[in-house]
């Protein structure tokens, strides 16, 4: 995602296409490895509420993912608008929602050069905003995991947790 945070107001869809493509794969490497892990991480006999509960929350993550980066953008537009059109909210509105051309079918004809200049720039600052704070997001998320999952050394067997590993060791602690 990081790989798509530079755009301009001159950058065209190829510069889309690494980004995309590198985003693309990784969700799909991840989402599999992320499911086998969930059923891994249980009981034969509990695989289905494993799979629920997994399905559940990759469901949500997309609901919630989607209205929290939707406002982003258009609170980002809106802030990029603000004192160039007399209402920055609803052209915010308009443009996240891909109606450039009815934005600039409202405006005059001597100016629709520059105002198509300007939301190709409002667009992108909206872009790179999404996808900086998406791949901030995966990184701090990875390294959440990668703490939480790290494995910690087992006792040896038959060891009972806070008891001395070996005789000598009961000797030193009992003497």
């Amino acid at each position: 995602m990081a790989t798509e945070g530079f755009l301009g107001p001159g950058s065209g869809w190829p510069a889309l296409v690494g980004g995309l493509a590198l985003s693309g794969v990784g969700m799909g490497l991840v989402f599999q490895v992320a499911a086998a892990l969930a059923l891994g991480s249980v009981p034969p006999e509990r695989a289905g509420m494993a799979g629920g509960a997994y399905s559940t929350f990759e469901q949500l993550g997309y609901a919630f993912g989607v209205a929290v980066f939707g406002t982003l953008a258009v609170s980002t537009m809106n802030r990029s608008l603000n004192g160039v059109v007399p209402d920055p909210e609803s052209a915010a509105q308009t443009l996240s929602g891909g109606g450039a051309d009815t934005l600039l079918a409202a405006t005059p004809a001597g100016e629709r050069t520059a105002f198509g200049h300007t939301l190709h720039s409002v667009f992108a600052t909206a872009h790179n905003t999404l996808a900086l704070t998406a791949g901030a997001l995966a990184v701090t998320g990875a390294a959440v995991v990668l703490c939480l999952t790290r494995r910690r050394p087992n006792p040896p067997k038959g060891a009972v947790a806070g008891s001395p590993a070996t005789p000598a060791e009961a000797a030193q602690v009992g003497g």
